[in-house]
């Protein structure tokens, strides 16, 4: 069955619920839903973490990069505190797991040099290397053996007299290693 309409001196034909296109596309669309509703697809890493309370400890500084531990310390609790997986505890007593970070080494590497003077460098690449370990509080097993983790940022100088200012790919470096290695301890299942 189909209806005529007049609009503007034209007909126009619509689809009745008898016709086989209407019937096609319901079923299409039945299935769709059927298919997306029962996946039970979820944002997220999969599955719970053994550990409810977790304990940051200071970041030690092994590496020649001033004031990176204090950066790094506090990225990686912004950063697990954002992922909100586990809780961040005050003590090693209350904790389930402990994290222990180590900046081991820094470099600074020339990128790029300036086109009228090859000594002095327009562009750095700061690189940052760490080992973090995470051991569970009661038993003392290591969850996660010291692995090593590494982020990388860059700086370029705007005028030969001009001194690159490390504090901000410092923190750049910083941040994208706290999100790695927050990243790595809240997949850790054991």
């Amino acid at each position: 069955m189909s209806h005529t309409r007049q609009a503007n001196g034209s007909s126009y034909r619509w689809a009745s619920s008898t016709s086989p296109y209407f019937r096609f596309s319901g079923i299409i669309f039945f299935l769709f839903c059927f298919v997306l509703g029962g996946c039970r697809y979820a944002l997220g890493p999969a599955g719970e973490l053994s550990f409810d309370r977790l304990y940051v400890r200071v970041v030690q500084n092994d590496s020649l990069a001033p004031q990176a531990g204090a950066l790094l310390s506090r990225a990686l609790r912004e950063e697990i505190l954002r992922e909100g997986r586990a809780r961040i505890v005050n003590s090693q007593e209350d904790a389930d797991a402990i994290l222990t970070v180590r900046l081991i080494d820094y470099d600074q590497i020339p990128e790029a040099y300036r086109s009228d003077d090859t000594v002095l460098a327009a562009s750095f690449r700061l690189r940052l290397f760490a080992l973090a370990h995470l051991n569970s509080s009661p038993s003392g097993k290591s969850l996660l053996k010291e692995t090593l983790f590494n982020s990388n940022a860059s700086t370029i100088t705007s005028s030969v007299t001009e001194t690159p200012v490390s504090r901000q790919p410092l923190m750049t470096s910083s941040r994208s290693l706290a999100r790695k290695i927050a990243a790595f301890a809240n997949r850790t299942e054991w």
